[in-house]
């Protein structure tokens, strides 16, 4: 089967990563266009990362009928617009996470996708780690007991202004907050039952640093804290009755340590060394588009809408709205 054609919705830092990434599987994606609402940035892009045509606006790209799928890789505020455009446009399309602002968003382009038949998935790029199927079989084999409970931190000093913007859907639950909630629904899935959290704002009216904490059926819990303003050890730890696993890098998922209730190492899992680890995304994505689905094993529908409504909840609790969405 030929490689399908992908083309890239802005040309920031995000949009290299994924280009990087395209370039390394050349039997699975041709890195065909660029669009960016300058066009000079669009060649200078296409140029670098060896796409085959650069677009000084984002219509015109998504009227080449060449292009087979679009990743959006624009601010969080226009992924929802930007993901309808591109499912009128009859693209198949990947928007990077978070997949909109809200899940009420989400939902209005998974009904267009399941209308038009068209994939629309979430570019949550850890979600597609191999460490992720460690985790899974980690939890279901019982090799730490049952496990009770999920905690960690995710901390960056942050300075992109988009983060600080409300009319981009800026603060770092969406950004980096995201990430703890998606291995919280890993390890314990979505039925949440309650949660408390609190958080601080910034003079703008978005989140700089928050903590939040789900509990479970039968009294499970995870808790995590999240920040743009400070540096953390970005760590986790799943805890059983009978051991514990601790996460380095818990956007990363770097390396799992398996230890039993001795406090002794029985097991490390490492994700296998890649220059770019946006490549399993690019795998996942071309194996989804081969079967014709309109999303990923690894992200489905299903848990976008639950990981949104999740983050909606928490912003609720918080009283923080964004101005498009009063």
């Amino acid at each position: 089967m030929k490689p399908f054609n992908i083309a890239i919705l802005g040309a920031g830092a995000i949009a290299g990563h994924m280009a990087s990434a395209v370039r390394m599987c050349p039997e699975e994606f041709r890195p065909w266009a660029v669009a960016a609402r300058d066009e000079d940035r669009a060649r200078a892009f296409a140029e670098e990362y060896g796409f085959a045509r650069a677009y000084g606006s984002y219509e015109a790209m998504l009227a080449d009928p060449e292009v087979d799928l679009v990743y959006v890789a624009l601010p969080h505020a226009l992924h929802c617009s930007h993901a309808l455009m591109c499912l009128e446009a009859g693209k198949n399309v990947v928007v990077e996470k978070p997949f909109t602002a809200n899940a009420k968003e989400a939902e209005a382009v998974i009904e267009k996708a399941r209308a038009k038949g068209l994939m629309a998935a979430e570019g949550i790029w850890t979600r597609y780690l191999p460490n992720v199927e460690k985790i899974q079989a980690l939890v279901a084999s019982g090799a730490i007991g049952e496990v009770r409970m999920l905690s960690g931190e995710i901390g960056y000093h942050l300075t992109q202004p988009r983060l600080f913007d409300p009319a981009l859907a800026g603060g770092a639950l969406l950004d980096i907050g995201v990430y703890a909630v998606a291995l919280a629904g890993l390890v314990f899935g979505y039925d949440v039952e309650s949660l408390s959290t609190s958080a601080q704002l910034t003079d703008r009216g978005v989140d700089e640093t928050n903590s939040f904490a789900f509990r479970y059926k039968g009294g499970k819990m995870a808790a995590f804290n999240t920040s743009m303003s400070y540096m953390s050890s970005c760590r986790g730890t799943i805890w059983g009755s009978q051991g514990y696993a601790d996460i380095d890098n818990l956007n990363r998922l770097s390396i799992i340590r398996v230890f039993d209730s001795n406090n002794q190492e029985i097991a490390c899992y490492t994700n296998p060394p890649c220059q770019n680890n946006y490549v399993y995304e690019v795998h996942a994505l071309y194996k989804a588009l081969q079967e014709k689905r309109l999303d990923t094993p690894q992200a489905t529908h299903e848990e976008i809408l639950q990981r949104m409504g999740l983050m909606d909840a928490l912003r609720k609790a918080w009283g923080m709205a964004y101005p498009f969405e009063k």
